[in-house]
C-alpha cells in the first residue's frame, strides 16, 4: 500500500478521523475538515453514537467535496494509551477503506506517534 504524509487533506474517497475516548474534535481538525463536516461529527459525539473506545468505528456519508465518506475510529484512552490501539487503528482504516471500495483515503490523527499508526498498514 502506498501512503504519504501531508499537512492538508487532499480530495479522497474516505476520510478517517481517529479520536481518543470521549475526545472532541480539535480546533485544528475542525479547520481542516470544514464547518459542515465538523458539525455533523460533533452531533454524533454529543448523541454518543461514537465515543472513541478502542476498536469502535462509525461511517458517515460526507456532504463535502473533500471526501465521499467519513470514518470515525476509536483509539481508546488518551491518559493510558496503548501502542497496540494505534497499530489496530491503522489496520482498521486500511480494512475499512477496502470494504468501502475507497481507492484513496486520508487520515487525521492528532498528537500521536504516527509510526505506531503506520505499523497497522
Amino acid at each position: 500500500m502506498k501512503y504519504e504524509l501531508k499537512t492538508i487533506i487532499p480530495s479522497c474517497d474516505l476520510l478517517a478521523i481517529a479520536l481518543h475516548k470521549d475526545e472532541k474534535l480539535s480546533v485544528k481538525t475542525k479547520k481542516l475538515i470544514g464547518a459542515t463536516v465538523a458539525k455533523s461529527i460533533d452531533n454524533r459525539l454529543k448523541s454518543k453514537d461514537f465515543e472513541g473506545t478502542s476498536g469502535q468505528s462509525l461511517v458517515l456519508y460526507a456532504d463535502e467535496k473533500k471526501s465521499k465518506k467519513l470514518l470515525l475510529i476509536g483509539i481508546g484512552d488518551k491518559k493510558n494509551p496503548e501502542v497496540q490501539c494505534y497499530i489496530n487503528c491503522g489496520g482498521r482504516v486500511a480494512s475499512m477503506a477496502k470494504s468501502l471500495k475507497a481507492e484513496t483515503a486520508s487520515v487525521i490523527i492528532d498528537g500521536t506517534n504516527i509510526s505506531d499508526f503506520l505499523n497497522g498498514f
